[in-house]
């Protein structure tokens, strides 16, 4: 009904601007102010439906229900893009992935030997972790040292014994410590342990900790990455900035496609100065570990690290 009586409307002022005009031209036609134009008029109809004006007003509106009703060029736009996003998230509605059935032997170590009350990553969400020694500051059986010089370093003694006390594993990759000639302990520094796809940390005191693979039997850090359960791509970014010119970047990408592949890929970059200036501590990290299905009874998993320190 109101498109009926815009376009009717419409054609009216057309006329009546050309009337107007006809009879300002030929001088012998001279419309009075009584003059009106009745709607029933079935003259006026045929030259009110004109199909260029009906064409430019559905073109620049969108009939939002039977009613007729229409929408501004503002309105219209913001419908086509909320309607454009809805169809949009519909269709990333992607289904589950492909869950070949495998048994793992690690898995099944984790599951019986790392219970909850091992797991750390509600505590470190609560607060902050810049590498992989911060996982410790929630318990106080581990003493933490610190170095504020370059190269910068920081190491973790389990219950306050000195030397290689610790064992740090991620997934099935047990690491050892690098050398550090300073200070020659056997101890790991802190700094060199990758963090980008940490997902689950577990601080396992004993001798426990041999079941997944250690050297030593006074505590382990355990670390598994994320497993992604359906094509969904999860991807992170995680920037700290501080004093001494310290940067730290992480970012990581995991997914699980539907042939039942997994793929996790994290890079890190990090540098600091310390408190003599000029001496720059800078580090480049790049890991990452896949699970390819062979068949329906078999499975490939592998892993690799680049690590530069300068």
């Amino acid at each position: 009904m109101n498109k009926l009586r815009l376009i009717i409307f419409t054609g009216l002022m057309s006329l009546a601007m050309l009337y107007t005009s006809g009879a300002a031209q030929d001088g012998d036609i001279t419309p009075s102010p009584g003059d009106s134009l009745m709607p029933g008029d079935s003259v006026l109809l045929d030259s009110l439906i004109d199909s260029t004006v009906v064409d430019t007003l559905l073109s620049d509106s969108i009939p939002l229900s039977e009613s007729g009703d229409t929408l501004t060029t503002e309105e219209q736009r913001r419908k086509l893009l909320s309607d454009f996003e809805t169809r949009y998230f519909e269709t990333q509605e992607v289904k589950k992935a492909e869950h070949i059935p495998e048994l793992s032997f690690f898995d099944s170590l984790v599951s019986y030997f790392a219970p909850a009350a091992f797991k750390r990553r509600t505590e470190i969400d609560l607060s902050f972790a810049l590498n992989a020694g911060d996982y410790f500051k929630t318990d106080p059986s581990y003493f933490i040292l610190e170095h504020e010089v370059t190269p910068m370093r920081k190491t973790v003694s389990p219950f306050g014994l000195r030397g290689r006390r610790l064992n740090v594993i991620h997934e099935r990759d047990s690491y050892n410590p690098f050398e550090h000639i300073p200070e020659p302990d056997g101890m790991y520094d802190m700094y060199d342990i990758p963090t980008m796809l940490d997902n689950e940390m577990y601080l396992i005191p004993g001798a426990a900790s041999l079941l997944f693979g250690g050297e030593n039997s006074t505590a382990t850090l355990l670390t598994t990455s994320v497993r992604p359960t359906d094509a969904t791509p999860l991807s992170a970014l995680i920037v700290d900035k501080g004093g001494f010119l310290y940067s730290d970047a992480r970012g990581r990408y995991s997914r699980a496609f539907s042939t039942g592949r997994k793929v996790n890929i994290g890079i890190a970059y990090r540098q600091t100065d310390g408190l003599y200036p000029g001496h720059i501590d800078r580090s480049y990290d790049y890991m990452a570990d896949f699970y390819e299905p062979i068949g329906d009874n078999y499975g490939l998993t592998g892993s690799g690290r680049i690590y530069d320190r300068e």
